[in-house]
């Protein structure tokens, strides 16, 4: 379960186990097999561990009891960690290509232009949800954005966030780090309010 070169300090498996394991057996299952447990993630009855050098020996030990699902690669956290995992070498701009690109900056407007009003996003239009307004615009929906959190403070979410929970962390705050989740609840609820942007239904 060795990805490349990417067996070094620290490596992660995330190991599933059955429904019927508690929190306590799960970890130490986990340190039975020689593994450090570092995180517990008890939605999906599971745990990450790590192990400085030998954690896919901790990982084959796990995978052959009859109390583990599955074993999987942390792949956020061993991508960043593989030998191979950079960018592409760029070479720096030299100071007469800057000074170029300063120069061509003063001919441009410096003041954004004022917006128009409301956009209908191309999404909200392909699925034809202004045909659907004339029957619901969502009132009284409740619903449910499992994502990377929501802005409570976005115009055009503010006032219809009932509440959050971080499955992720222990912090109590569900703010959005990310804005992906923002974006997709926008997506869902932006209201109709002659400015920004408008959602499938905006009147959740």
């Amino acid at each position: 379960m060795v990805i490349g070169s990417a067996a070094s300090a620290g490596e992660r498996r995330i190991v599933v186990f059955q429904a019927n394991t508690s929190p306590a057996q799960r970890v130490a299952l986990a340190k039975a097999a020689g593994g450090t447990v570092v995180r517990e993630l008890p939605l999906i009855n599971a745990v990450v561990i790590e192990h400085p050098t030998q954690v896919s020996i901790a990982a084959d030990k796990l995978r052959v009891l009859s109390e583990v699902k599955r074993v999987d690669l942390d792949p956020k956290i061993n991508w960043l960690k593989m030998a191979d995992a950079r960018g592409a070498d760029f070479a720096l701009p030299s100071t007469a290509g800057i000074m170029k690109g300063i120069r061509a900056l003063k001919n441009l407007p410096q003041e954004a232009p004022a917006p128009t009003g409301q956009e209908t996003p191309w999404g909200i239009s392909r699925v034809n949800a202004p045909a659907a307004w004339a029957t619901t615009r969502g009132k009284g929906v409740k619903l449910v954005v499992i994502d990377t959190g929501i802005d409570m403070t976005h115009p055009e979410l503010v006032g219809i966030i009932k509440g959050g929970w971080n499955a992720i962390s222990t912090a109590a705050t569900f703010n959005d780090d990310n804005g992906h989740g923002t974006h997709c609840s926008g997506t869902i609820a932006a209201k109709d309010d002659d400015q920004g942007v408008v959602g499938v239904a905006p009147q959740i």
